[in-house]
């Protein structure tokens, strides 16, 4: 027969015992809130992903709209027409490529009093589920020449 000492003993190691153990629904409260974080974690951390990419793709696209701009500066007036193109894919380096990621538009506007609006489009689709990337430059060529004669 066991003593009153040594039950009381018994009974007291089990209640520290049921005391340290964790029921099954705290385990699946706990697993459930882990798993809602790590989720939570994910969604940012695919947002964070998605914003670097559009950042660097918008980046190359202004690059490429400013590198387009340059050479038409450095072209004579009587040849900015010929800049015009209309929906040209080209690479990350704005070289044509039929593979290219992005799509170049030139408009050259009629002349005005010795000048002609341009407008640098360059746009990339590059994700069904985002809007499209459209950067937009816009600049006026004037006809130097102009300027030499003193006719302003």
């Amino acid at each position: 027969m066991k003593t009153l000492s040594h039950r009381s003993s018994e009974e007291a190691r089990d209640r520290r015992r049921r005391r340290c153990m964790m029921t099954l629904a705290e385990v699946m409260v706990a697993c459930m809130i882990g798993s809602m974080a790590m989720s939570g974690g994910v969604a940012v951390l695919k947002q964070g992903l998605w914003t670097c990419s559009y950042l660097r793709r918008r980046s190359t696209a202004c690059d490429i709209a400013k590198n387009r701009l340059e050479h038409l500066r450095s072209l004579s007036y009587e040849d900015v027409p010929l800049m015009a193109e209309d929906t040209l894919p080209v690479n990350e380096s704005g070289v044509p490529d039929p593979d290219g990621q992005f799509r170049r538009t030139t408009t050259v506007g009629a002349e005005v009093r010795g000048s002609r609006e341009v407008t640098i489009h360059v746009t990339s689709a590059w994700n069904a589920e985002r809007p499209e990337l459209d950067v937009a430059v816009d600049t006026v060529v004037v006809d130097k020449h102009l300027f030499h004669y003193g006719l302003r």
